[in-house]
């Protein structure tokens, strides 16, 4: 079924987010009632609240509609507002609106607002934004908005869930970097393209990123890609074969040397 405007795509979401509500854990039982009769007793002093933590060095948010049915999302001084039409529901916690969407950008701190008009946005209602380390941690829930440095030089950059043209049909983003002179987030065409064939996002650590590709049950390969002017450069390949017949397993790394891929164990 295919919804063709904020109205009924805010009705399909709360359904959605009701229905796996419904299926928590039952609540214990409440405690029994004090007797009538017993004696009242002075409540203590509330504690101060403690400071929020982020578990595991990110935060994340799910959406809420707001008077308008609009999607808004917020984590720390970002805030992000999604309008979207002709959406329907791919499964249980994900709705993809192929037709285009908008997503307003209101911070970081110091960034002037942007929206950005997405070709096609996976919208994962349950799980929509990750800030955080491009650590793999934004993998595991499937988040269709990623705040993260994506290309090692401090500055958090943005990722929109567009597409899936990842490894077996996996998801493909579309990426904007950050400008050092303050001003509205760029698109990124090579690293964006990183993402497609891929196992989805790629990690970044120490100024390098990686990422993955397999080729069915026994294939699987890593490859590290340096940043030169926020441009990809492989610069290692470790791939690693296992055989369906119980032969022993195989690794072949190959690594940049004199301007060529070669091959330097196996």
């Amino acid at each position: 079924m295919r919804i063709r405007s904020c109205a009924p795509l805010f009705l399909m979401l709360l359904a959605l987010t009701a229905c796996n509500e419904g299926n928590g854990a039952p609540q214990p039982p409440s405690s029994p009632e004090k007797p009538a009769d017993a004696p009242a007793k002075a409540e203590p002093e509330a504690a101060p609240a403690a400071p929020a933590t982020v578990s595991g060095g990110f935060e994340s948010a799910k959406a809420d509609f707001d008077a308008n049915g609009q999607l808004q999302a917020a984590v720390g001084d970002v805030g992000i507002r999604i309008t979207a039409s002709e959406c329907e529901p791919l499964m249980p916690t994900l709705v993809t609106c192929e037709n285009g969407a908008e997503v307003h950008i209101d911070g970081p701190a110091g960034k002037p607002e942007q929206t950005f008009r997405l070709p096609s946005l996976y919208l994962n209602p349950q799980a929509t934004v990750y800030r955080g380390k491009a650590d793999g941690g934004y993998k595991k829930d499937g988040y269709s908005i990623i705040v993260s440095d994506l290309n090692g030089d401090g500055r958090e950059d943005l990722a929109f869930w567009t597409g899936r043209q990842g490894a077996y049909g996996g998801p493909s983003f579309d990426i904007y970097l950050d400008a050092p002179d303050g001003k509205a987030f760029a698109p990124n065409r090579a690293l964006s393209d990183l993402t497609v064939g891929h196992n989805g996002m790629f990690t970044v650590a120490d100024g390098k990123i990686v990422a993955t590709t397999k080729s069915g049950c026994c294939e699987h390969t890593s490859e590290t890609y340096e940043i030169d002017h926020d441009k990809p450069k492989l610069v290692e390949t470790v791939t690693e074969r296992s055989a369906s017949d119980g032969a022993p397993p195989t690794r072949t790394i190959e690594r940049l040397i004199d301007g060529k891929m070669q091959k330097v164990q196996q």
